[in-house]
């Protein structure tokens, strides 16, 4: 039986990674548009302080279709978290509240949304596995997003964790009197420290 490791939590923790983003568009009076993008991730928590940030910016898009429309998006969200008592190790339930922002850069003004944010919340479950890796599953609940993910945290020699990451979300609003549907999957693989 493992056992819980009881070492001092670290001030900070980093995760930087890049990856592929597959994106569906649909926007009132415009065709659906599908798009493939690079995309950047940084992921950074005070674990002491149970707060956690995430951004993630599409960029290079790779394939586009039924559009010629640049656009590019910006995702930003900030934590709180805690941890929810009677699980036992080696599983974690916790349960984060926060914020989200969402923003779309373009280059034709009439099409896409500027400045979505929300409050969001974030449960998630995880498994510790000998090693020092692990695995992560998460869900997220706004009134204009719902979404959910996994990471795997692979423990390398240094001790630093090479990460996997797949991430799907969705958003449907309103803005400017515009019914907007966006459909986003994400997976990246990053380095922590």
């Amino acid at each position: 039986m493992q056992k819980e490791r009881t070492h001092p939590i670290k001030r900070s923790f980093t995760v930087t990674s890049i990856g592929y983003s597959k994106l569906n568009y649909l926007e009132t009076g415009h065709p659906k548009s599908e798009k493939t993008f690079t995309n950047f991730k940084f992921d950074y928590a005070l674990p002491y302080w149970n707060l956690f940030t995430s951004g993630r910016y599409t960029f290079l898009p790779l394939e586009k279709k039924n559009t010629n429309e640049e656009l590019t998006f910006v995702d930003l969200d900030l934590h709180s978290a805690f941890r929810i008592p009677g699980v036992s190790f080696p599983w974690r339930l916790n349960l984060a509240a926060g914020i989200f922002y969402n923003n779309i850069l373009k280059n034709i003004s009439t099409v896409g949304y500027k400045d979505l944010i929300g409050a969001e919340l974030k449960p998630s479950l995880q498994r510790s596995f000998r090693k020092g890796n692990l695995a992560l599953f998460y869900l997220k609940y706004a009134t204009d997003k719902k979404g959910a993910g996994l990471a795997w945290y692979h423990q390398l020699p240094n001790h630093h964790p090479l990460v996997f990451m797949l991430d799907y979300e969705k958003i449907k609003t309103e803005f400017n009197s515009l019914k907007i549907f966006n459909q986003a999957l994400h997976f990246n693989i990053g380095y922590g420290w």
